[in-house]
């Protein structure tokens, strides 16, 4: 998968300036960020009053209120312009998906495919959300937790009308990642926790089956285009697929953040 590893050091750092080309860029420097995705030629900031800033490759920025407190999380799709935001909303968690394409009528901001309390109808006690991915089509989004618990909201999210049930993956032990994988009628679904590694079959409970007796860390796995889950330790990554577990790098560090694009693997050690 990894033919050459390489080590940076540093990176070096440009300036994104104004439009005076002096100083930095004040919309850009006073966003106090807590999430961030990217996608369609556009990187995508969420902050601490809830709204959310699109910025494109010339550093045209757009900005709405997203959420009337803190944005948690982002995950951009890939192949349409829309956008999966979760953050916190009249004193709950809520999901919104939104048609960056598209404008609503009543007021005038991008249109809202789907509003919906996380934990809507569901016999969980709340807790922070953790990480949040969704299929291209949008008939699943997967809402990991706290707890160790992931949410899927599945059905015509396009249309406002879904409905959420639980899996149960390490009860205690927050998620760290996951990635759904989707052959033909069959759907795998790859969980990394900080206790273990597990996959379910098609999203049933009773399909669990631990892939590996430990965990990882909070930010040290990733899923990748290849449909692979990599963990990261303090001694290696491995990789996990449909089949079970893969190959494994040895790579002495405490890792303290994983990232896959295009490719490519960032891992970011002490």
């Amino acid at each position: 998968m990894f033919n050459q590893w390489r080590r940076f050091q540093f990176f070096d750092k440009e300036l994104v300036k104004g439009e005076d080309g002096q100083g930095p860029h004040p919309d850009l420097e006073k966003l106090q960020i807590t999430a961030a995705a990217s996608g369609k030629g556009q990187t995508i900031f969420g902050d601490e009053d809830g709204c959310i800033t699109l910025c494109d490759r010339k550093f045209q920025l757009c900005k709405f209120q997203a959420f009337e407190r803190r944005v948690c999380l982002l995950y951009q799709l890939q192949q349409q312009n829309i956008l999966v935001s979760v953050g916190e909303d009249h004193h709950c968690q809520k999901v919104k998906v939104w048609n960056l394409d598209k404008t609503d009528r009543d007021t005038d901001g991008f249109l809202t495919v789907l509003s919906k309390d996380v934990f809507e109808g569901l016999t969980l006690a709340r807790c922070a959300a953790t990480c949040v991915t969704a299929t291209e089509g949008l008939s699943l989004i997967a809402i990991g937790l706290q707890s160790g618990s992931v949410v899927l909201v599945q059905g015509d999210v396009q249309h406002n009308k879904a409905s959420s049930r639980v899996l149960n993956c390490s009860p205690g032990f927050p998620i760290v990642a996951f990635g759904v994988h989707t052959i033909g009628a069959e759907t795998w679904f790859l969980v990394a926790t900080t206790s273990r590694v597990v996959s379910f079959q098609n999203l049933r409970q009773e399909s669990l089956e631990v892939l590996d007796e430990q965990g990882c860390a909070n930010g040290t796995a990733t899923y990748t285009d290849e449909h692979e889950l990599i963990v990261g330790r303090q001694e290696a990554l491995y990789c996990f697929n449909k089949d079970g577990r893969g190959a494994t790098y040895a790579f002495e560090g405490t890792k303290i953040l994983l990232a896959h694009m295009r490719g490519y693997l960032l891992v970011v050690t002490a």
